[in-house]
């Protein structure tokens, strides 16, 4: 009784939002985590934050997948911004560049291996053993699901997410690292929350995933201010063990930050 109560109180990963870690205790070893949301709600954000929270802590490597093309550049800014604790602007700025070079040289020291030439599961499956030879791995990011691809010969494309998403989660539980895993949404009307039927080209990625969480803000971007934080929600819609709930969050966009919305900021 004793070893299995350590066990149920060893939490996995831990990402940066205390809230959402008291939830879930951290992201399981082998687990797939689904994280959705609109477009431009900052997916990619969020989720480097966690990898940047990551490395940080531990010392250990995350390995982030991006499948889109051209996006590795945005992905490094991210990262020097996080690194540097500097906004966009000032990464741009040619005046102050000292403190972009101390930046730059923050987030070049960080373990986070970015890869961009891996768009099937298999693929993304050998990069990492192959990295885990090397050092410990704790956090795999792909951005996002929608933009791999399968070998395999389907009727549809919802069946072919399908058994990406079932890849993914073997792979998961082989490596026993936990995936954290990017995803779009349906296109839906209004400014209501999103659920597990918004989940675009679904098909198994609710019933494979451990958690699936979803960003949400009530307004559009567009029409807030980059340099005023936007207050967002993270949702916990589902998880395969422990509770569901909502976690509010600021995102300073000018910095792509991720913070939790304590009591006296919400005041």
């Amino acid at each position: 009784i004793d070893g299995y109560l350590r066990r149920r109180r060893a939490s996995g990963v831990p990402t940066h939002i205390p809230s959402l870690n008291g939830l879930t205790r951290g992201l399981e070893a082998g687990s797939l985590n689904i994280l959705a949301a609109r477009t431009s709600r900052g997916k990619t954000a969020f989720a480097l934050n966690v990898a940047h929270h990551v490395v940080s802590r531990s010392g250990d490597a995350v390995v982030v997948f991006s499948q889109e093309m051209n996006k590795q550049e945005e992905i490094n800014d991210r990262l020097i911004c996080l690194a540097g604790r500097i906004s966009f602007a000032d990464l741009h700025d040619h005046r102050d560049t000292d403190r972009v070079r101390n930046a730059f040289n923050a987030a070049a020291a960080l373990p986070i291996c970015i890869r961009d030439a891996a768009a099937t599961v298999p693929a993304i499956h050998a990069k990492v053993r192959r990295l885990m030879t090397r050092r410990k791995v704790s956090l795999v990011i792909i951005d996002y699901l929608q933009l791999l691809t399968s070998a395999g010969r389907f009727e549809n494309r919802t069946q072919e997410v399908s058994a990406m998403s079932r890849g993914l989660k073997l792979v998961a539980q082989e490596l026993g690292i936990p995936f954290l895993v990017l995803s779009q949404l349906k296109r839906f009307e209004g400014s209501r929350e999103p659920d597990l039927s918004d989940l675009r080209e679904s098909g198994s990625i609710e019933q494979d995933a451990n958690t699936v969480m979803f960003l949400h803000s009530d307004r559009e971007f567009v029409d807030l201010d980059a340099n005023v934080p936007a207050p967002m929600r993270l949702i916990l819609a589902k998880q395969r063990s422990g509770p569901v709930g909502r976690v509010e969050v600021l995102f300073e966009r000018r910095t792509g930050r991720f913070t939790e919305l304590t009591d006296t900021e919400g005041r």
